[in-house]
Order: structure tokens, then sequence, then C-alpha cells
């Protein structure tokens, strides 16, 4: 993100909470995870993010891939397909969302028994938010959008945030 309604030059990610960037946070919180490889999307102002960020991660190894049109969170997933490998799961994270913890994250793992599982939450003014709409058992039907929302789904106050666990061989599958 270009960080627009922070009033700053400097990319979203960059943008500083208690210290450190927002990417950092999020990079510190994964790596208390078992992970194999990090992946970083980066869009505006990337060759500034991978600067800052390897000059801070002198240790850390990042795959980094360039999403040069910022097309929502399934097409950058999509642009690491060629670097993602064909097993095991992949997190799905936002760079700019650094208050998930670990323990939070291993939660979603955990809960990946089908193949995919995702973070959702209920907050009092979903407005703008896409709602989750489930079936009478309970299970995800679909997520909707605040344009695409009747008036009952428009009441929905359940919200996905976007942050996902998802079975890699399935990303290679469908994103394409």
């Amino acid at each position: 993100g270009k960080g627009t309604r922070m009033q700053s030059a400097k990319p979203k990610v960059l943008q500083t909470l208690a210290g450190k960037s927002l990417l950092a946070h999020v990079l510190d919180t994964c790596h208390q995870l078992t992970v194999d490889e990090t992946i970083i999307v980066h869009g505006f102002g990337g060759d500034q993010v991978k600067s800052e960020i390897t000059n801070q991660y002198t240790q850390s190894s990042f795959t980094w891939v360039a999403q040069t049109e910022q097309l929502g969170t399934g097409h950058a997933v999509k642009v690491t397909l060629s670097d993602l490998p064909k097993s095991g799961q992949s997190l799905i994270l936002y760079g700019d969302v650094p208050l998930v913890s670990c323990q939070t994250l291993a939660a979603l793992k955990a809960a990946n028994t089908d193949g995919m599982s995702m973070l959702t939450l209920t907050v009092d003014n979903p407005f703008g938010l896409g709602r989750i709409k489930r079936d009478q058992n309970g299970n995800i039907e679909a997520i909707v959008e605040q344009k695409d929302a009747n008036a009952d789904e428009q009441n929905i106050r359940e919200i996905n945030s976007g942050i996902y666990c998802v079975d890699n061989a399935l990303l290679h599958k469908y994103l394409p």
C-alpha cells in the first residue's frame, strides 16, 4: 500500500509502530512459528521495502516477488506460485497487520484440517468489510463484499480478516 491515509510518502508496511516497521512486526511473529520459507510480495515502494527489511534481517533469507499490479490478495498469492512449493501449507498474511499473535497463527494452522482455514472476527461496525455468509450448518458459504451485500448480508457482523492458512496444492490448482 501507498500509505496515503497515513499522509506519508513511505510505503505503508514501513510505517513504524513501537519502534519498528509494521512489516517487521509481522515477520517477527512469523519467525516465532516454524516456517520453511518466507515469501514477501511487494508493490508500491518495493525497492525501499526490500532494502530496509534486508538490512534489518541480515541473518534471514526471504524470497521477494513483485506484484506489479495490485489486484487483491488472491492475485498477490498467484504471483508467488513459481516460488511456492507444491506441497505444505502457506500462511497468507498482510504486511500492514502487525498485531496478530503467534498463538492466533498457530491456532489457524492447527485448524487447517481440510485444506484451508481462515481467520474471521466479529465487529460492531462491519461497514466496508467482507461479510462471512454461513449456511445452516455453520459452514462458510461465501465472502460477500460490502458493495455486493444485500440488506440481510449487510447486517452480518462476522468479517473476513484476509488471513488464511491454505494447502499449497490447492493454491497451485485453483489460482491459475
